[in-house]
């Protein structure tokens, strides 16, 4: 067609189907311009939401925090040297559940101690309390962070995390009396209990020094009283779980430690520890807000990580029941590659015959958790669950459940935790939350029934960014595969007794050693080491890397750089008073 020829349209000779798709045109362009208003309303709703909701917060934080500042807690926290008489405390942004409040403090600092004269001048200003804890537990008055030894001779701080949990009496009510909240004691039990047993181990030269990496430690825990959270024994019956998981009355429990045969009076309470970094959860919603994931050696190193404080925490008999991102936290400074699991207040103590307490995140959830069954294999199936998640986000229960990122509520609890009368898992009268909890079985008996979805998430996920070779990324694969066969192995553990179980965990070639052990083989083998001890290496393993050896010219596999990843090291037995390194050779 010629220029000449060629017509420019005009609103007489446009075509009714031009027409309609110039009006359709238009049509989607409102659709979406009211799209894209509702939402920007929904957002600008959302971040009002979460400011009000930061305000309460706050203010009721405020309110907490004046009923426990008496004179005794102004010795001891939140000196402001600056403003001797103000509180230097901060609220943390995120709390970890209702009515439980988070706070950075700061030890308050005494500038001579009882023997100044027989110190050295440096060791004049110290923290009373918390040095003694923390000479108690390590048998030295060296601060955490030896690197600030040399700023001993001015002011200087600990940072302190402090929880208050406050639960009203309106909350008490609602639940019914014979329900109550009392968790951070639980906390505070479980910790003093892991802390003492282990110093009796360090005394009778059982164990290292470093046993506890990543157990945070604990200073102290007060009950407030003397205000509108006081029981009232002789209206109600204040019950709580105490750290087997029996469900006792609470005028039959003390307070451990320094507040030893002081009883509970009330629902405000605090609890200091050391403070600890970010949290695992932190990382992954930022890595997922950016659309990324974690790296396959990260992930790998995480999980070897987890199982390193499992193995602990299990040798001293407590099974956590709620491991979770949120309850995974990084230290600061030089811990800062240490990971530490900061909450234990749904643990129980083993041997026990109790119930598992059902405050956990359903999306980790174990089977035995669901079905209401405590044993330690329990969070080596959880650690398996998180271990997927850093890989790939998703879990194969989350497209079919309205997941809950948080633990369940203490109503939900309560139905859980009554009576059964079939033998069943199936308790409680809400059959709409029944169902929801035999879905997620369902689905976990699914996955270590068949590994269709393995695969299914190993053909989606891609390595190819990460590896550098496609041998390389085959021999990735196959340590997932074996990751999830050698966990597979770890849960069928759950008919050995729990007495049986937690006593051989640090004992080499037991079955129960081997649950935690078969699956850091696999994780070493994934790994460069200049030197790997012969029982670190698993058959199957070797195979895997020596054929990927054979096809490569050089071996392209990570380098665990000890020096800035934590490696935890367990000894067979005791030999010496030296501390054990964990930049050494790697033996057992």
């Amino acid at each position: 067609m010629s220029i000449d020829q060629f017509q420019c349209p005009t609103n007489e000779n446009v075509s009714n189907t031009t027409l309609r798709t110039l009006g359709d045109s238009v049509l989607f362009d409102e659709i979406m311009l009211k799209e894209l208003e509702a939402k920007q309303q929904l957002e600008s709703q959302s971040v009002e939401s979460e400011q009000l909701r930061n305000v309460e917060i706050e203010a009721a934080a405020s309110r907490v925090l004046a009923l426990i500042m008496d004179s005794s807690f102004k010795r001891k926290y939140g000196q402001d040297f600056a403003y001797p008489k103000s509180i230097h405390c901060y609220l943390f942004t995120q709390q970890p559940r209702n009515h439980t409040y988070a706070f950075e403090a700061f030890a308050a600092v005494a500038t001579v101690t009882p023997n100044a004269l027989k110190r050295k001048k440096e060791e004049m200003i110290f923290h009373p309390m918390f040095e003694n804890v923390i000479e108690r537990y390590t048998n030295s008055r060296a601060k955490p962070n030896p690197v600030l030894m040399e700023t001993r001779n001015s002011e200087f701080c600990y940072r302190l995390s402090i929880l208050v949990e406050a639960v009203p009496i309106s909350v008490q009510a609602s639940l019914g009396f014979g329900m109550s909240s009392l968790r951070l004691i639980r906390q505070y039990e479980i910790l003093y209990y892991i802390w003492e047993t282990f110093r009796h181990d360090l005394e009778v030269k059982k164990c290292y020094s470093d046993q506890l990496i990543g157990i945070p430690m604990p200073f102290e825990f007060v009950n407030v009283c003397g205000n509108e959270y006081d029981f009232e024994f002789s209206e109600h019956s204040i019950n709580y779980y105490d750290i087997r998981g029996a469900y006792v009355p609470v005028n039959s429990s003390r307070i451990p430690g320094a507040g030893k045969g002081k009883p509970l009076g009330s629902f405000l309470s605090y609890m200091s520890m050391e403070k600890l970094g970010p949290s695992l959860a932190y990382m992954a919603d930022l890595l997922k807000s950016q659309r990324k994931w974690f790296k396959m050696s990260t992930a790998l190193k995480l999980l070897d990580q987890i199982l390193c404080r499992l193995m602990v925490l299990h040798r001293y008999g407590i099974i956590l029941g709620n491991l979770d991102f949120r309850y995974l936290n990084f230290g600061v400074r030089e811990a800062i590659n240490v990971l530490y699991v900061s909450s234990f207040d749904c643990a129980v103590q083993a041997p026990t015959t109790q119930r598992p307490l059902n405050y956990f995140n359903e999306r980790f959830a174990s089977i035995g958790a669901l079905k209401g069954v405590a044993h330690f294999v329990n969070d080596i199936e959880t650690a398996f669950y998180l271990f997927l998640a850093m890989l790939s986000h998703r879990l194969p229960w989350d497209q079919k459940l309205p997941v809950s990122e948080t633990p369940l509520t203490d109503q939900q609890t309560q139905q859980l935790q009554q009576p059964q009368f079939d033998g069943s898992w199936e308790v409680g009268g809400n059959t709409r939350y029944q169902s929801t909890l035999r879905t997620h079985l369902d689905e976990r008996t699914k996955l270590w029934d068949t590994t269709s979805w393995i695969d299914r998430m190993l053909n989606s996920y891609t390595l190819r960014n990460q590896m550098k070779s496609p041998a390389l990324e085959g021999f990735a694969f196959d340590i997932i595969q074996m990751v999830y066969q050698k966990t597979k192995e770890a849960i069928s553990c759950a008919s050995i007794p729990q007495q049986d179980f937690m006593t051989n965990v640090m004992t080499p070639s037991t079955t129960a050693n081997n649950a935690y052990m078969g699956i850091r083989k696999v994780i070493v083998s994934f790994f460069r080491f200049e030197s790997l001890s012969n029982n670190l290496r698993d058959a199957t393993c070797q195979n895997k890397v020596d054929q990927l050896l054979a096809t490569e010219q050089s071996d392209g596999r990570a380098l665990w750089d000890l020096n800035n990843w934590c490696w935890n090291m367990f000894e067979t037995s005791f030999m010496s008073n030296a501390r054990s390194s964990r930049r050494s050779i790697v033996k057992f």
